[in-house]
Parts: C-alpha cells; sequence; structure tokens
C-alpha cells in the first residue's frame, strides 16, 4: 500500500513538471512574435519643467454672430377725427311783466331769484303813480329762517329792520320805506358796504297802482320759464321788449 502511494506521488510530480515546462515554451514563443513598437521621431518633443506645469491655452471659442430679430414697431394710435362745431352765440332776450298789484309784485321777484336766471337782470320796478320804496330782504322759506337771518344782520350791526307777515311778504325783512327811489338806493348802497349782500328794493303801491318788473339779458329757455311762471298771476300782462327800450327806461 506504502508502495502504490508513493507510486502516484512520483506520478503527480511529473505531470506538474511537464505542465510548467509546457507555460514556459509557449510564453517564450510568443514573446519573439510580438511586433517592436514604431517610434516617430517627428512626434517627440522635450518637455521642460515650466512646460510641464503650465496649464495649455483654451481653445478659442468661435464668435456667434447674434440672432437678429425683426425690430418691433411702436402700436401707434389711430388718429380720431373730431369734428369741431362753432359755438353758437347766445342770444339775449327782454322781457317787460306789467299790472302787477303790490303784493304781486313782491311774489314775482321772489319767484325770479329763485329761478336762478343765467346772466339776467331785473332792473328796478316801476310803478306808474306815486308809490312808497322798501328796501328789504326777500322772504325766507319759514320763520325759523328769516329769524336766522335777522341774527346775521344783528352780527353786521343793522339796527333798523322788522320782519313783514303779511300776504306777499311773509317772513321778509324791512329795512326801510322810502319815499322816493333815491333813498332807497342809498340805503341799499349803505347796507352792502355792511355787508348785507341781498338787500333789494321793491314799490309798494299805494291804492289800485300797478307795477313792471323789466327783466333784461333772458337766453331763450329762460324767458320761456318767466312766461310760464306769469300764467300763474291773474291779471298781469308780459311782453318782448328791446334792449334799447330798457336801457331808455
Amino acid at each position: 500500500m506504502k508502495i502504490l502511494v508513493v507510486v502516484l506521488g512520483v506520478l503527480n510530480a511529473f505531470v506538474a513538471a511537464l505542465i510548467a515546462q509546457g507555460a514556459t515554451d509557449r510564453v517564450a514563443g510568443s514573446g519573439q512574435g510580438l511586433p517592436a513598437p514604431e517610434l516617430s521621431p517627428e512626434r517627440i518633443r522635450l518637455v521642460t519643467p515650466d512646460a510641464a506645469t503650465t496649464p495649455a491655452p483654451p481653445r478659442p471659442v468661435p464668435e456667434v454672430a447674434p440672432r437678429s430679430e425683426a425690430p418691433v414697431r411702436p402700436e401707434v394710435a389711430t388718429p380720431v377725427l373730431v369734428r369741431e362745431e362753432t359755438a353758437r352765440p347766445v342770444t339775449r332776450q327782454c322781457l317787460e311783466w306789467a299790472n302787477l298789484r303790490a303784493n304781486d309784485s313782491a311774489r314775482a321777484l321772489r319767484v325770479l331769484d329763485e329761478m336762478k336766471l343765467a346772466g339776467a337782470t331785473v332792473e328796478t320796478p316801476r310803478v306808474e303813480g306815486g308809490a312808497t320804496w322798501m328796501v328789504y330782504i326777500p322772504p325766507a322759506a319759514s320763520r325759523r329762517a328769516a329769524d336766522q337771518r335777522v341774527a346775521d344782520l344783528k352780527r353786521l350791526r343793522v339796527d333798523e329792520f322788522y320782519v313783514l307777515g303779511d300776504n306777499g311778504f311773509a317772513n321778509a325783512i324791512s329795512l326801510g320805506v322810502f319815499s322816493s327811489e333815491a333813498g332807497a338806493i342809498s340805503r341799499r348802497d349803505a347796507l352792502q358796504k355792511q355787508g348785507v349782500r341781498d338787500a333789494a328794493i321793491v314799490p309798494r303801491p299805494t291804492g289800485d297802482q300797478r307795477v313792471t318788473l323789466r327783466i333784461v339779458g333772458l337766453t331763450e329757455a329762460d324767458a320761456n320759464r318767466t312766461r310760464e311762471f306769469a300764467r300763474d298771476f291773474t291779471g298781469t300782462d308780459i311782453r318782448g321788449c328791446t334792449l334799447e327800450q330798457a336801457k331808455g327806461g
């Protein structure tokens, strides 16, 4: 048995030696058959220490021409043609409101004041026959409003006044009665200097006398409105007049 083990060991050693010898021959034979590397002298350059540490310059980037874009055209507003209309001149008119009784004349003056006639002027009332002339503040909307106006007069140091209560002049404030128009005008002007801007003059006929109001500078619309209001005054007459008549009195 021992002899068999020894024989097997010798055989294994012999086989291993044969395998090792064959591998050596193959390596030697393959080394002789490899071609030698080709050298290119023109590609060989010497590298200095500075050149070895200096990085290669960057490759230039080709310039790219900017993309051309179509110019943006500003929006232009389309002109709008506006036709200019020539302003027509305002035609002014003159009216005479006649045959007013004493109470009616005061009420008519109040109505004209409330109408706020644009650019129109109510001339001093004309009385046919003798009359007295009263300087007054037109009637207020209520007695309370009249009392408030009285307080304003006292602050302006106006002493001569009293609140009226008769028909046509209810809640009006009388500032004096005069026998002549000139005296009434003088009193009104003095009051205006004291600050009483709404003082007016109204004639107060005696007996059956009549008053005529002349309104100058009325627009066509205001003239029509005045005619409409005049219909509420029974027995009165409203008619047109010329500016020359108005200036001449």
